[in-house]
């Protein structure tokens, strides 16, 4: 379930949405929750296990990877919001007297820019410390070399 690992506060907070623009009930869409799910299996299929063990202990691995991967599910489930902001937020609010007007798409082209690069940040911090909490290195990328050179067996001029 997506409020074991964020708020919908926090999401909210992150989009720069209020309750009435982002409300609770279209975040409690299992789509989120199961988008979250399939983003902390890409990481690790033991993610979920190990952080409900990692909760109650207080050593500074263990919190650590609690507080960055609770700051990556917030990201990831706004992420997985961004796409649906124009539509989302209202585009005037009035209380009768004064009223703001929101451009439907200007501000969230930036937003969405940002919300990814924050998310790919969330989700590299989180792989630092799983690795750490986990007692292990994260592991580089090596690169792979797919060409090579080879001899021939045969001399195709003289065919010996």
């Amino acid at each position: 379930m997506l409020t074991d690992y964020t708020t919908y506060e926090s999401v909210r907070a992150v989009l720069g949405l209020n309750s009435r623009e982002l409300p609770d009930a279209l975040l409690a869409a299992e789509i989120y929750g199961l988008a979250l799910d399939e983003d902390h299996a890409q990481i690790s299929a033991d993610l979920v296990a190990d952080y409900a063990v990692a909760v109650p202990l207080t050593a500074p691995a263990a919190k650590n990877f609690v507080r960055t991967l609770r700051i990556f599910s917030t990201h990831s489930v706004a992420f997985k919001c961004v796409d649906t902001l124009p539509l989302l937020s209202s585009k005037a609010i009035t209380d009768g007297k004064a009223g703001v007007y929101r451009d439907g798409n200007s501000p969230y082209k930036e937003t969405m820019t940002k919300l990814e690069a924050a998310y790919s940040r969330a989700k590299r911090s989180l792989q630092e410390a799983y690795a750490i909490y986990k007692g292990t290195t994260l592991a580089e990328a090596t690169p792979v070399n797919l060409v090579g050179a080879s001899v021939l067996a045969v001399d195709p001029v003289t065919g010996a």
